[in-house]
């Protein structure tokens, strides 16, 4: 059992770095919208640039994972998380709809508009469809998984959610890689 509780501890670790991540990435993308730094928005000069959107989804959703991680995770935290990762799960579905319905709705700038410097999309503002669909996958999966009281029942599909999720990142970090 003291194995057990060390591995839970571990796993424990992780995911709340993996919270405070997001949500410091999320952070430093909304105060560099904010405040037009690009080098807050980017990861080089001339690539693509951090969209609000993006910025909000992540601060949200790592608050969601911060807080839905924990097994003792009750009451208004777990409510909270929620609240969280069905509104990051919103900003993706929503984009998503966006582009499958050729649809500029104004929600990509409704935070903040692009700067000139850093508009290099079709759409000003607007997230990549793979960012939104992972957005949507991975806190999909978050709230299959912060929703079951018995999670098992639940763990393939939330799974399979978060390795798409992380397929659609690596192919966004692909593409920076090779400059596209």
């Amino acid at each position: 059992m003291a194995a057990y509780s060390g591995e839970s501890c571990v796993s424990e670790l992780w995911r709340s770095l993996a919270g405070i991540a997001l949500v410091l990435v999320g952070a430093a993308g909304l105060i560099g919208s904010l405040l037009d730094i690009p080098l807050l928005l980017t990861i080089r000069p001339g690539w693509g640039s951090m969209k609000a959107n993006t910025a909000l989804g992540f601060l949200l959703s790592g608050a969601a994972l911060w807080q839905v991680q924990r097994p003792a995770s009750a009451g208004l935290a777990m409510k909270l998380g929620r609240a969280c990762a069905s509104a990051a799960a919103l900003i993706g579905l929503f984009t998503l709809i966006e582009y499958a319905a050729g649809l500029n709705s104004g929600i990509d700038n409704l935070l903040f508009a692009d700067s000139v410097r850093t508009a290099r999309t079709p759409s000003p503002g607007r997230i990549p469809p793979n960012t939104a669909a992972a957005m949507l996958f991975g806190n999909a999966a978050l709230l299959m998984l912060a929703s079951a009281t018995d999670r098992s029942n639940r763990l393939t599909a939330a799974g399979t959610l978060a390795i798409l999720t992380l397929l659609l990142g690596l192919y966004g970090a692909a593409g920076y890689v090779g400059g596209v």
